[in-house]
């Protein structure tokens, strides 16, 4: 039986359907709230645990707690929406150049400590300029990937028969092999086409929107203005 209930199943299906299709515009702004709603609700329950009395807080001292803590969240929030804008994109290609470096060097059957150091670094490097350069892509594939995974992961919840990630990788250690069966070519096959899909979708539906054209001379503006200003 599928781990998952079919209450996460159908928000899976949801929120996975909205990332596939229009993630690359509101990701930003999706995970500034999950920020700024995680460090306002970690802030009321540490300063309500460890510095007021429950027996004797009054509900005035609760809510100022609560507005003061949900300030400092939207701050945060806000700050980390701006950080996020600039440096998120290349961060996750440089995430990804690692992981790609990594195996490959695994691959290539190269059996040395500094050998996957090298490829590591090489992938890091790699796949952050990537990401500079190529934001866009980089973000409307990788919203699309991601999308598309929870949309059959959550599709999987109804049909029945999808994989247990456990059992994936516990069939993967020690040189073990992966059992294919119908199942797992359907859902891999699936979330290959979604990807593909939305990822074209994305790149054609939000060409001529100016918050995403005009991310990459946002988050180089002080760059070229210094050019402009003969700074080096």
């Amino acid at each position: 039986m599928d781990a998952i209930s079919p209450f996460i199943g159908a928000i899976l299906i949801v929120f996975g359907g909205l990332m596939a299709f229009m993630g690359s515009k509101f990701i930003f702004i999706i995970f500034s709230v999950l920020v700024g709603g995680l460090i306002t609700t970690v802030l009321f329950l540490l300063s309500y645990n460890l510095l007021l009395d429950p027996h004797e807080t009054s509900k005035g001292a609760l809510i100022g707690l609560l507005v003061v803590a949900s300030l400092i969240g939207a701050g945060i929030g806000y700050w980390s929406y701006k950080f996020s804008k600039v440096w998120a994109v290349s961060l996750i290609a440089a995430f990804c150049g690692i992981v790609l470096g990594v195996t490959l060097v695994r691959l290539a059957k190269v059996h040395s400590s500094y050998a996957t150091a090298a490829g590591a670094i090489l992938g890091a490097i790699a796949g952050f300029y990537l990401g500079m350069k190529t934001r866009r892509f980089v973000k409307s594939v990788g919203t699309s990937l991601i999308g598309s995974f929870l949309f059959v992961r959550g599709i999987g919840t109804y049909a029945g028969g999808y994989p247990s990630e456990t059992d994936f990788v516990d069939d993967l250690k020690d040189g073990g092999e992966v059992e294919v069966n119908n199942y797992i070519v359907a859902y891999f096959g699936g979330l290959v086409v979604m990807t593909i899909g939305t990822s074209i979708f994305q790149l054609w539906y939000f060409r001529d929107d100016d918050d995403v054209k005009g991310e990459d001379e946002d988050a180089f503006a002080n760059e070229d203005e210094n050019r402009r200003c003969g700074c080096f």
